[in-house]
């Protein structure tokens, strides 16, 4: 009996050390996986899994992005990045039936205020933010708020939306992907189809309809934070990836991003400036290597500077 105690102990202390061994080798393996091209590395895991801590400890690991920006693929956020303002609860709220729009409204509000916490550990704060992101639209739905809307008046709204300074600029200079968790790829084409005839690619959700009408259903394409970050690893990105966006929901694409740039003054997102991610100016960028324990994030005040800190890194790497 002493002898099988023993040998019950010692393979005990034998599983422990194994499972210890293991968690080593793992985690030196991604950390050289961080060390070349981090790219593949961040894309992989987000098309691995929704596990947002994993991603995020992934993200802490991968060095300040130093390589060139002679190819780059970009990717924009769509409401109040170049908007304005927020297009996507225009039309519910001019066309919307009845009270539904209301209704749903309180309903997104309620849930928001009670899960969605500033103070909670990031990857917590991330998957909160998300699932109330598909109870909206799940309430959208339910409550058929869209239903009966003509078509025509959606992409009629198209002339009176307001873009940021420069995105026209950006949109005809820059190969874009627009990705938004809008409700209405057809108002986001006509927006950007009134202002260049540069064909601008556009992943977004899209209305359904029974001729001419809104039928109330969506075909969800991008819902939260996570889906834009989906899209980009699923554009099988081979040159880095630039991620320009505006709100907490771009935040995980902008955190997976080589280089992510916040444009506007969004209180949630810079709220957790220094806490999940260290805010620089656009124009510091390549001053801040590797200073900081947080992934870096830049901040600009407008795509025209936007596109002066492009041309201007860019043309230094052609020198080069």
């Amino acid at each position: 009996l002493k002898n099988k105690n023993i040998l019950f102990i010692g393979m005990h202390y034998f599983f422990f050390f194994f499972v210890i061994i293991i968690g080593i080798v793992q985690s030196q393996l991604i950390t050289r996986n961080f060390q070349g091209n981090s790219m593949p590395s961040i894309w992989s895991l987000v098309l691995q899994s929704k596990n947002v801590t994993t991603w995020y400890q992934a993200v802490l690991k991968r060095p300040v992005f130093k390589g060139s920006l002679k190819h780059v693929h970009w990717f924009s956020d769509f409401d109040q990045t170049l908007t304005k303002s927020d297009t996507c609860t225009l039309v519910p709220q001019l066309f919307s039936l009845n009270d539904r729009w209301a209704k749903v409204t309180a309903l997104y509000t309620k849930a928001y205020s009670k899960k969605v916490d500033l103070s909670l550990p990031f990857p917590l704060l991330l998957q909160a933010y998300d699932d109330v992101e598909t109870f909206g639209v799940n309430m959208l739905e339910t409550h058929r708020v869209l239903q009966g809307i003509p078509k025509k008046k959606v992409v009629a709204l198209a002339s009176t939306i307001d873009l940021r300074k420069g995105a026209v600029d950006a949109l005809n200079e820059l190969p874009l992907t627009v990705l938004s968790v809008n409700w209405f790829d057809n108002l986001i084409a006509a927006v950007i189809n009134n202002r260049t005839t540069k064909k601008v690619a556009i992943i977004a959700n899209h209305p359904l309809s029974n001729g001419d009408v809104l039928n109330g259903d969506l075909h969800r394409t991008c819902v939260t934070s996570y889906d834009k970050s989906w899209h980009i690893a699923m554009s099988n990105p081979i040159h880095p990836v630039i991620m320009v966006g505006d709100s907490l929901g771009d935040l995980h694409a902008l955190l997976s991003s080589d280089i992510g740039i916040v444009i506007g003054h969004s209180s949630s997102l810079l709220s957790l400036s220094n806490r999940v991610f260290q805010l620089v100016p656009l124009s510091d960028y390549g001053l801040f290597v590797e200073s900081s324990s947080l992934p870096l994030l830049y901040h600009a005040p407008n795509w025209d500077a936007i596109l002066s800190w492009y041309h201007l890194n860019n043309h230094e790497n052609e020198d080069d």
